[in-house]
């Protein structure tokens, strides 16, 4: 009986051993697993902080056009004020000079002209600024799409792997 007992004790100490190993195998796997996930995650952030970057320095590229953008406007508009004024003052200049009639015509004609190009440049300058910002919402509500896809894909992701894990 004691041989028999010695026996059943080390089939028992076989069973428990292989027992262990086996659990230490499924702890191991799990803990491969877990470091995978943690990379992906990692590597998600990362991708995440790279998007948000290029979002941020296209924003400011597309403010800085804007910027450059109406200061053109207002040049033109400058310009265009200050050419009014030197034409109102070289017209009572001639005035005084009995030349009147002839400059009133010129400065009629040039006035036209300067308030033509004025609101030719005025309205050039307001469609390219309607598009530069038609164009940057477009582009920032695409990267936030883009931005939030990815999120979702990485909180879907996460949420499975917790599950499975």
């Amino acid at each position: 009986h004691r041989a028999e007992a010695v026996e059943d004790l080390a089939e028992v100490h076989g069973r428990h051993a292989d027992t262990v190993v086996s659990l230490e195998q499924k702890a191991a796997d799990a803990q491969r697993k877990l470091a995978a996930k943690e990379a992906y995650v990692e590597e998600m952030e990362s991708r995440h902080a790279q998007i948000l970057s290029q979002t941020e320095r296209s924003v400011a590229t597309q403010a800085m056009d804007h910027t450059a953008t109406l200061s053109s406007v207002e040049a033109s508009h400058t310009a265009a004020v200050e050419g009014a004024k030197r034409q109102a003052a070289l017209e009572v200049e001639m005035r005084h000079r009995g030349q009147l009639a002839e400059l009133e015509a010129d400065h009629t004609e040039q006035l036209a002209n300067v308030q033509l190009e004025a609101i030719k440049t005025t309205e050039h300058h307001a469609s390219r600024l309607a598009e530069v910002e038609d164009r940057a919402a477009a582009e920032l509500a695409q990267t936030k799409a883009d931005h939030q896809e990815q999120v979702d894909a990485l909180n879907g992701g996460h949420a499975l792997a917790l599950a499975s894990g």
